[in-house]
């Protein structure tokens, strides 16, 4: 039982490297799979605008990274504003987004690091400033975007995770590397910036 505790966690598989082509028919076969299923996937977006971001999407699909790609379908499923309908790289390994040693929390006041692994304990309690230098309140809007959601609850639940996964900050323009985060962090009267691989 304790070698079963220390053991390092498995390694997730290798991600699948997909064509221009494969992707586009994984967006068409999403886009087609949500219309026959959903009973009313234009309740909350146009129908119209959902068709403009489908095919923004499938043009700009050439010229995306995977991770930038899988971002994308997940802000085309959030467009339909429901808390069931959405892509969620927490729930397969396949995905392969790993997240940072810490977790955040959106409190009332702020998005704070609720809890982290010990070489990070002194960022325990701190208000997160900026995410590579962003305004936290530009990078949770950005990250709103992409969070499926009944009503609020859902972007206050899925935010402090997506914020945490440098892959989706990567995506959102939000960290220039897909394997840590950069993050300026507030603490009483000390402010400094600390990059968390």
């Amino acid at each position: 039982v304790a070698a079963a505790r220390t053991a390092a966690p498995a390694a997730a598989p290798a991600a699948p490297a997909l064509t221009a082509e494969q992707w586009r028919a994984d967006l068409r076969f999403m886009v087609e799979e949500m219309e026959r299923r959903h009973r009313n996937l234009y309740h909350s977006v146009p129908r119209e605008r959902f068709a403009a971001a489908v095919a923004d999407l499938d043009r700009r699909i050439p010229t995306l990274q995977r991770n930038q790609i899988i971002v994308g379908l997940m802000r085309i499923a959030a467009m339909v504003g429901d808390g069931h309908t959405r892509v969620d790289p927490r729930k397969d390994a396949r995905f392969n987004f790993p997240s940072l040693p810490l977790k955040l929390y959106l409190f009332e006041d702020g998005l704070f690091v609720r809890a982290a692994a010990p070489q990070h304990a002194a960022l325990v309690g701190a208000r997160v400033e900026a995410i590579g230098g962003v305004p936290v309140a530009e990078a949770m809007r950005r990250a709103a975007a992409i969070s499926s959601r009944d009503n609020a609850i859902g972007p206050r639940l899925f935010i402090p995770l997506y914020l945490a996964m440098p892959d989706i900050l990567h995506a959102l323009e939000l960290s220039p590397r897909r394997d840590a985060a950069t993050l300026t962090l507030s603490k009483g009267r000390r402010r400094w910036t600390v990059t968390v691989p």
